[in-house]
């Protein structure tokens, strides 16, 4: 096999001054997370399981290719330079992508600190994809 096939992305296209302006602000830290606060009620009172979650959740990002896109840097024939691409993942592991917070029933909510504390928390490593 040769790289390219062990590779966790297929290059896409290449990108425009706002997907670069994106990547820029996200390696810098200002749009570092994307948050989604969702409460679960049943009418039963009982409650999802982790698995019926995350299984929605799947339907969700299958449903919406845009969420399976990254940015993947490639050296330039300029040289010294890269250049930047849009990558499609071959594969999305929701676990670990997805914090649950355990809640009571006294205070379900999710709060503006827990939001906080998941904003600034930064997961961005050095191995690509970004």
């Amino acid at each position: 096999m040769d790289k390219k096939s062990l590779a966790p992305y297929a290059l896409v296209k290449g990108t425009g001054s706002l997907q670069r302006t994106w990547y820029l602000y996200h390696r810098l830290g200002i749009w570092s997370n994307i948050l989604v606060s969702a409460r679960y009620t049943s009418v039963h009172g009982q409650d999802l399981s982790i698995n019926a979650i995350i299984e929605a959740l799947r339907l969700v990002v299958q449903a919406h290719p845009a969420l399976w896109h990254v940015f993947v840097q490639r050296p330039s024939p300029n040289r010294g330079n890269h250049e930047l691409h849009t990558a499609r993942l071959h594969a999305i592991d929701l676990e670990k992508c997805i914090d649950f917070l355990d809640r009571d029933q006294s205070n379900p909510e999710v709060t503006s600190d827990d939001l906080e504390i998941a904003h600034n928390e930064w997961r961005w490593t050095a191995d690509e994809p970004d």
